[in-house]
């Protein structure tokens, strides 16, 4: 299914994000937000010259390995794992009982050949980073969450491609017999050049379905391909929020706490990553501190922004 938004929408869109979100904090092209601070959501910011891969602790490496195989009940429905430069093709957790996604992006993304991906290929999610990204996070979560959605394809991997036309991916909710399905999305590849503050990808919400696009800037081709895949949560009360709010941040703002509802260790996701990404130490995410989940991000060189969604239900996540 393909929606009629153009992609002069969906840049329109975007601007109109940053603009609703502006609260008088000027834009820093000079300094990245770190990631310090305490838990209940009083960031405290520092100035850092480098962006720095988040390394896991070893409770969540050993959960990244158990992932490989199925979950036992009580065992934890999410994991993390960073790819760093040099890695080459990482393993990440069974396409048959996981989903996996992008949820923090590192480094430079400003030429044709800078990508990040998330992928399943012959049963096995695998993470990539291609080019100048440093490194990038991922989140796997196990299908008793909910099930990859493969209608569109038998990986569930949709893309959009540059200059084409923004890719409708399916309903957010929908009442089936007595069952309400809801369709949640998430980022799983860019593809630059993202060198431009016009120049982004996005999968928002717009009018009761989700959709991928992108969007380029006057100086800049833009990105190259954008690719997302949806899960859906069969049932009742209990499931995930897929219709929750979108927290935006741009540079030069603190990192940003997600509302009270996130407290419990949910599935927290980029849903827009856009502007200059022509410094190594620019970077954008969403990540996890103490039982508080945050969106932020910065760079040294021109304006960068981001967005993310914590879409609700209960989960637990590795300590």
């Amino acid at each position: 299914m393909r929606t009629l938004v153009t992609s002069t929408v969906i840049l329109a869109i975007l601007t109109a994000c940053d603009a609703a979100d502006a609260d008088g904090v000027g834009m820093d092209g000079g300094s990245t937000t770190s990631r310090s601070g305490t838990s209940g959501g009083e960031a405290e910011d520092t100035v850092e010259q480098e962006a720095t891969p988040r390394e896991l602790p070893p409770a969540e490496s050993l959960a990244l390995m158990d992932s490989l195989r199925p979950a036992a009940q009580g065992e934890a429905n999410m994991t993390s794992t960073v790819w760093s430069k040099g890695k080459g093709k990482v393993a990440l957790a069974y396409a048959s009982s996981n989903t996996c996604y992008l949820s923090e992006v590192h480094g430079k993304l400003a030429a044709e050949t800078d990508s990040v991906r998330v992928w399943p290929e012959n049963g096995v999610w695998y993470a990539e980073g291609k080019g100048e990204p440093s490194s990038f996070s991922v989140n796997c979560f196990r299908k008793e969450f909910a099930a990859r959605d493969t209608s569109q394809g038998t990986d569930g991997i949709v893309s959009w491609i540059r200059d084409g036309d923004p890719v409708g991916l399916g309903l957010v909710r929908k009442l089936e017999g007595q069952s309400l399905r809801r369709r949640v999305c998430f980022l799983t590849e860019i593809s630059g050049p993202l060198r431009d503050a016009g120049d982004g990808v996005a999968l928002f919400q717009l009018n009761g379905g989700w959709v991928l696009g992108g969007s380029r800037g006057e100086l800049s081709p833009g990105p190259a391909r954008a690719s997302a895949v949806c899960a859906t949560w069969v049932g009742g009360a209990g499931g995930p929020d897929p219709a929750a709010s979108e927290l935006k941040w741009k540079q030069g703002e603190a990192k940003k706490p997600f509302s009270l509802e996130s407290f419990h260790d949910l599935p927290c996701a980029l849903t827009r990553v856009s502007g200059n990404f022509g410094a190594s130490n620019a970077w954008v995410g969403v990540w996890r501190e103490g039982q508080r989940m945050f969106l932020g991000g910065g760079t040294s060189s021109t304006s960068i922004s981001g967005a993310g969604r914590c879409l609700g239900g209960a989960l637990v996540l590795t300590p």
